[in-house]
């Protein structure tokens, strides 16, 4: 039985303004001046995605540990940059709060993992009227591995006091479904196409709009 469900907020519950293609940039250029093999990676990557081949190729790499922290330093300057430049223009998604409503009186229990920082996320919760109705909010500075992964998700269920298996992920990340698979959540993806990424990632249902997110949380067993 579904318990509790976690939002993502970037795309999910907030529009983010700007361009994420434009920030990636900015991270690819910074690796560049570390002097990383810009072909390693790909502009088609999602951003969880991008930073998850950097790890692995810092792993491989040898660098000392007072290198690897600098390519991290560098990584999350451009991220942060790019972060306070959206706090203002970013939006709303059409539905949000009247689906955040209707959970709450389903007697679900609602959390929030953001792998922006904390001062952005806290502020956009705010400003959007959504802080209301979070039980618990876990952004990437919460942990003190900011890189995305399920650990960040498995700090918000604990706070929430429900096991994995109680709870759904609703994002339209395919990074984002697959990190919650890796520890047995349900997951929804969102998509106005065909959603193939999200369905290989492992999501459980696909729905074209917030709009479509109680029926599908119905159909898993959430709720009253």
């Amino acid at each position: 039985m579904i318990r509790a469900v976690l939002f993502d907020l970037a795309g999910t519950l907030v529009k983010i303004p700007g361009s994420l293609p434009d920030l990636k940039e900015e991270i690819l250029i910074a690796l560049m001046r570390l002097g990383f093999p810009l072909s390693f990676f790909s502009k088609e990557d999602d951003l969880p995605s991008m930073l998850e081949k950097l790890e692995a190729y810092v792993r491989a790499s040898g660098m000392s540990n007072e290198d690897k922290s600098k390519v991290w330093e560098e990584v999350q300057k451009s991220i942060e940059e790019f972060e306070k430049s959206i706090i203002e223009r970013a939006t709303l998604v059409p539905g949000a709060l009247e689906v955040l409503a209707t959970l709450k009186e389903r007697g679900l229990k609602i959390g929030l993992v953001s792998f922006m920082s904390s001062p952005v996320t806290v502020n956009l919760l705010r400003r959007m009227g959504l802080d209301r109705f979070m039980d618990t909010v876990v952004a990437r500075d919460f942990l003190s591995d900011p890189r995305p992964n399920s650990a960040h998700m498995l700090k918000a269920l604990e706070d929430l006091g429900v096991r994995p298996e109680e709870a759904v992920l609703v994002s339209c990340s395919a990074s984002m479904v697959r990190y919650a698979k890796e520890i047995d959540m349900h997951a929804i993806g969102i998509t106005p196409g065909c959603g193939g990424e999200l369905s290989r990632a492992g999501a459980d249902r696909l729905i074209r709009s917030l709009a479509d997110l109680s029926a599908a949380i119905s159909e898993l067993g959430g709720g009253r």
